[in-house]
């Protein structure tokens, strides 16, 4: 037990001591001794000849992350000393394997997790809807298009005469698909929100068709009034397709038998109307000299001449006992 020779004093070596008959041994731990663990789950640690060893497992040891999953078998050593992660391979089949047209069947990854395995952005489609155009995959698992109606176009019907009784309303853009619904609304009369039918009245409930079949429709109605001297009167015509609904186009109308814009009613507003009784629609369409009834009724007679007359005196439209949108 008398120290001598190497006096290193290890897991798997203690000094080196004599025996008592003159020789000096080694003192190595007993092979197969544990020693200090190197962090490695794939090799042992054990004593042999004095030194901590770490020779590698089998290959098959159960290792690292024990994950067991579609995609992540539980980590396994190769028989090296290393720690495999055993995915499933690139491309097998996981999760939902239902498939459409922004959405592929589910695969792993090839990393342990399982992939949706969505169509590309912008990948084309078709989301069944005839109110959409344009229509791509999302990224995810959606298609969806834009809203093809655009803003109507909305005039007086002229030319260049300000009509003070209707209006003209053209939705786009043509050769749409999608039927829509045209609403007028007024930002001078709130109250107003009522529907074009097909015969250019107003109504109260959505009146459907294609954009060709509207072309461009004559608005006539005793909710559409003119402008006076003191307040505009505007009309905004929106197209309805499906939950979609377009930007506005907005027309304002003249002022009451002011049909050349002189800003006041003249004996040349009623000269005009007075050529329109006896035919003669060269300078202003008939719709824009039928002032009277209170919906026009597509004839210029004695009683547009007489309104006329009667506005030249000062009587407003106001006065003449018609209805307005918003009492």
């Amino acid at each position: 037990g008398t120290a001598c020779g190497d006096p290193t004093d290890t897991p798997c070596d203690s000094p080196d001591a004599c025996d008592g008959i003159g020789n000096c041994e080694p003192n190595f731990k007993v092979d197969g001794t544990l020693c200090p663990d190197d962090a490695n789950d794939c090799t042992d640690d054990y004593c042999v000849a004095g030194g901590c060893d770490h020779p590698p497992l089998p290959s098959g040891t159960l290792c690292g992350d024990p994950t067991d999953n579609e995609c992540d078998n539980p980590d396994t050593c190769d028989g090296a000393s290393f720690c495999q992660p055993n995915y499933e391979a690139l491309g097998a089949a996981c999760g939902d394997q239902s498939s459409d047209q922004c959405d592929n069947a589910d695969i792993c990854d090839g990393g342990g997790a399982c992939d949706p395995n969505f169509k590309l952005l912008g990948t084309p489609c078709d989301d069944a809807d005839v109110c959409t155009g344009d229509d791509i995959c999302d990224g995810m698992d959606s298609c969806a298009g834009d809203a093809i109606a655009q803003a109507p176009l909305v005039q007086l019907p002229g030319p260049g005469a300000s009509s003070t009784r209707a209006f003209q309303a053209t939705p786009l853009p043509a050769g749409s698909p999608g039927p829509v619904a045209l609403l007028v609304t007024s930002p001078d009369w709130t109250c107003l929100s009522k529907y074009i039918d097909v015969d250019g009245s107003l109504t109260d409930t959505p009146v459907f068709q294609l954009i060709d079949d509207w072309g461009t429709i004559m608005v006539i109605d005793e909710a559409v009034v003119p402008s006076s001297m003191e307040a505009l009167s505007r009309y905004t015509v929106q197209a309805e397709c499906g939950a979609f609904i377009s930007d506005p186009g907005t027309t304002t109308m003249g002022i009451w038998c002011d049909l050349d814009e002189s800003g006041e009613v003249t004996l040349m507003d009623i000269t005009a109307i007075v050529h329109g009784f006896q035919g003669d629609f060269s300078v202003y369409p008939k719709v824009v000299l039928d002032i009277w009834p209170c919906t026009p009724n597509d004839d210029v007679n004695f009683h547009d001449i007489d309104r006329s007359v009667r506005a030249f005196q000062g009587e407003t439209y106001a006065e003449t006992g018609c209805p307005v949108p918003c009492p």
